[in-house]
């Protein structure tokens, strides 16, 4: 007839307590296949975790470099830093004067 009987763990809470009881069922062919889920060997599995964690491991790598900065780049930012101290913010309009008072830049 064409369907597949299955014993299937099954979950439920019945007053506070939570209980796992095997339920058995019948499912047609595509049913049981979504039922039964993809199955993969263990060793290949493993595989495929440690190399993911591996992928994981050389992202985290890559990210906890800091990146070079040029050295110009941290003279201005100093610089700015220290303008913004002592004249307050600085806004977009006034960038024209704080490059006259910082020739060097």
């Amino acid at each position: 007839d064409g369907l597949r009987s299955f014993e299937l763990p099954f979950e439920y809470v019945e007053q506070g307590e939570r209980k796992l009881e095997l339920v058995k069922c019948r499912a047609c062919r595509g049913c049981a296949k979504k039922l039964k889920g993809r199955k993969r060997s263990r060793s290949r599995s493993r595989s495929r975790d440690r190399s993911r964690r591996d992928r994981k491991k050389k992202k985290k790598d890559k990210k906890s470099k800091a990146p070079v900065i040029p050295e110009a780049d941290v003279k201005f930012m100093d610089t700015l830093r220290r303008d913004i101290q002592t004249m307050g913010p600085l806004r977009s309009n006034h960038l024209n004067a704080f490059y006259k008072r910082h020739p060097e830049i």
